[in-house]
């Protein structure tokens, strides 16, 4: 089996160590693509469109980091939200975290974390920031944190991110009011 890592949006390999869209390619894979319903995941050079994303290091070990379709698209920036959850779990404050993007007028999207809190503590978004400066580039700090008691699950146990982008949508618009 192929695999190599594709710029997103233009298709071109990128090199070793950035993250990008998972394509490969192999003769069980093909197998299947020739089915009518998986045409549209092959290239024109026949890879297939895994729809993760992920990056290649020195020894061609993969590393998934995402899903395509959560993306966020900041100021012409695609943003993973798992790279910043992963490291607002590592603030001392924080129990579970989940980013979403929400719609903004200038930038085209921004970051919303929603935040458990450990019992008794209260993080606010500058303290929240700051811890997150070291480690991630200024456009990936979310611009909006929301604490909840707990993330809505799925019925299968995965966090329910459709139905936090809901509530970030509701929540970001009252806050835009009282702005």
């Amino acid at each position: 089996m192929e695999v190599r890592i594709v710029h997103p949006e233009t298709g071109e390999e990128l090199p070793v160590l950035e993250q990008g869209e998972i394509q490969i390619r192999s003769h069980r894979v093909m197998k299947y693509c020739d089915e009518e319903s998986n045409r549209a995941s092959l290239t024109a050079d026949r890879w297939f469109r895994s729809g993760d994303l992920g990056f290649l290091d020195g020894n061609r070990h993969l590393t998934i980091t995402g899903r395509m379709k959560r993306m966020v698209s900041r100021g012409g920036e695609k943003i993973s939200p798992i790279e910043i959850e992963r490291m607002l779990l590592l603030h001392a404050d924080v129990e579970d975290a989940c980013v979403v993007g929400v719609p903004d007028d200038l930038y085209g999207e921004q970051l919303c974390a929603f935040i458990v809190p450990r019992p008794g503590r209260h993080p606010t978004s500058g303290q929240m920031n700051e811890s997150l400066k070291p480690h991630l580039s200024s456009f990936k700090l979310p611009k909006y944190y929301i604490h909840v008691s707990e993330l809505p699950l799925s019925p299968t146990g995965k966090v329910a991110i459709a139905k936090l982008e809901r509530l970030a949508l509701e929540s970001v618009g009252e806050l835009k009011e009282y702005a």
